[in-house]
């Protein structure tokens, strides 16, 4: 029997043994609790750091988007309406966003901003991006390139079919022996035709030295006539086994480029192979264009031109049409920019006006302008009408390709206009023929038939255009015996301003 005495010892025992269960299972849930909440805040950390990644991430499309809407080379984030802009004067700037919402749009979660750094007239842009989620922030670089049709090839057509006349030369040949039909090997950096309907190779010894892109494809070609490269057609086609069967090329014009970087097609090991002969079955040196690969030449906003807060020369751009006739001439004084001597008449006797440039200007003319001279800086010249050439344009000192603080552009509305018998001209050329012209031939853009003093010409002796040229329309520079298009590669990246342009992502890295 036991005694009270051991029944109380037996309850201590038993306290005290629940108490420590009690105290280890409190220490063990207390543990638990604190990993778990280590564990929880760990995760929340991780997501909020993968939030602020692809909300830095949301900062650069958000600007990327903007650039799009209103791209203009020199005029990055600049308001079309107001010409006030975004950069500050030391070509930095910063668009924030207060809030950005999540996928249901039910909270605030996360927020960006993004500096922004842009040289006057760049290809790239650099963006800095911050994203901040809850305590988490991360910032990526994003190098943007601007891209422009403008300045990427040597001649750009937009119409159902463009003809190259007896003599024509595109581009220039390297010179180099290891350079089998004088074009490089890179093809990144040929010079390059691109039409959006056919290419009617119709003249006598025709020489393009670089690649040519038809939509459609190459018609009426000439066996005295040579594209040294590659050509892609639209009508490029195979039969089931991948063997061309149809090249897009009408014609017996030469194509090839000597370089061992194309297809042996039906496998015989002859292919394309410089000192070998050509294997008809392998259609060496000539390729499909694929839809995707499609370009299109946007069209050109005059109403961007006519803000006064774009144009150097507000007077130019005044209500009433009037014809201005223009002369360019580098500050003599050193000044590192262009003066432009404004006269009469186009016989250029009696000057009434001389303004001076910025190093970087748009020129307005709602009229006709008429040209000539030799431009420093980068400068365009946009006409609401014709460009008229009375005589040879080119840079300082009669540089006629540019670099990084000469480029020069040339926007009409309607024609082009090219009127001395012998004559060179540099940069980037541009027509969109906007009256429809209708005489004969019909929807001339370019035009050499007028001379400096009226009627119309049957010859001229020389061309020289050093740049590139954009043809919404026909050419009418046949009349032309000796005519040459060569390429100024230094146009893709020391642009003139007020180019339209197309922003693409290349780099992103985080910092």
């Amino acid at each position: 029997m036991f005694s009270h005495r051991t029944k109380r010892n037996e309850k201590g025992f038993l306290l005290l043994s629940s108490l420590f269960v009690t105290t280890l299972l409190t220490a063990l849930s207390v543990v638990a609790y604190s990993r778990a909440m280590n564990e929880f805040s760990l995760v929340s950390r991780e997501i909020d750091r993968v939030k602020a990644y692809y909300v830095a991430e949301a900062g650069i499309q958000n600007v990327v988007a903007q650039i799009g809407s209103n791209a203009y080379t020199g005029f990055i984030l600049i308001d079309p309406v107001t010409g006030v802009g975004v950069l500050d004067g030391n070509h930095q700037g910063n668009i924030s966003v207060s809030d950005f919402q999540n996928t249901y749009g039910a909270s605030l979660l996360s927020s960006f901003s993004v500096d922004i750094d842009y040289i006057d007239a760049a290809d790239y842009v650099i963006l800095e991006a911050q994203g901040v989620s809850g305590s988490e922030s991360r910032i990526l670089e994003a190098r943007v390139f601007l891209e422009s049709n403008f300045s990427k090839y040597l001649l750009f057509v937009d119409y159902p079919n463009f003809g190259s006349g007896t003599n024509a030369i595109y581009g220039e040949p390297t010179n180099d022996p290891l350079h089998p039909e004088g074009v490089a090997p890179h093809q990144g950096i040929r010079p390059n035709l691109y039409f959006t309907g056919d290419y009617q190779i119709s003249g006598n010894n025709v020489q393009v030295y670089g690649d040519t892109a038809t939509e459609t494809a190459v018609t009426q070609s000439t066996s005295t006539s040579k594209i040294h490269g590659d050509t892609y057609t639209g009508t490029f086609q195979t039969d089931v086994y991948g063997n061309p069967t149809d090249d897009g090329i009408t014609g017996g014009v030469v194509v090839t480029d000597g370089y061992k970087d194309d297809l042996d097609y039906d496998k015989d090991g002859i292919g394309p192979n410089p000192g070998d002969p050509d294997d008809p079955d392998d259609f060496p040196d000539r390729h499909g264009l694929n839809p995707e690969n499609f370009e299109t030449l946007p069209g050109v906003n005059k109403n961007f031109y006519t803000n006064s807060a774009h144009n150097s020369i507000p007077t130019f751009g005044g209500a009433t049409v009037q014809s201005r006739y223009l002369e360019f001439v580098p500050d003599p004084s050193g000044g590192n920019f262009t003066i432009v001597k404004e006269y009469n008449a186009s016989n250029y006797t009696t000057q009434v006006a001389s303004y001076n440039l910025p190093k970087t200007a748009v020129v307005y003319v709602n009229g006709d302008a008429y040209v000539k001279g030799a431009v420093e800086g980068r400068i365009s010249v946009v006409s609401s009408k014709d460009i008229h050439f009375m005589g040879n344009v080119t840079y300082k000192n009669g540089a006629v390709k540019s670099d990084p603080n000469h480029s020069v552009a040339f926007l009409a509305s309607d024609q082009l206009y090219f009127k001395p018998d012998s004559m060179t001209v540099s940069g980037i050329f541009y027509s969109e023929n906007e009256n429809n012209n209708n005489g004969s031939p019909n929807g001339v853009a370019f035009e050499a038939s007028k001379t400096l003093t009226g009627g119309t010409d049957t010859t001229k002796t020389f061309l020289r255009v050093y740049g590139n040229r954009l043809v919404v329309g026909r050419t009418n520079l046949s009349i032309y015996a000796d005519r040459e298009y060569l390429y100024d590669a230094g146009l893709r990246k020391y642009r003139p301003p007020g180019l339209p342009v197309e922003p693409s992502i290349q780099i992103v890295r985080e910092l």
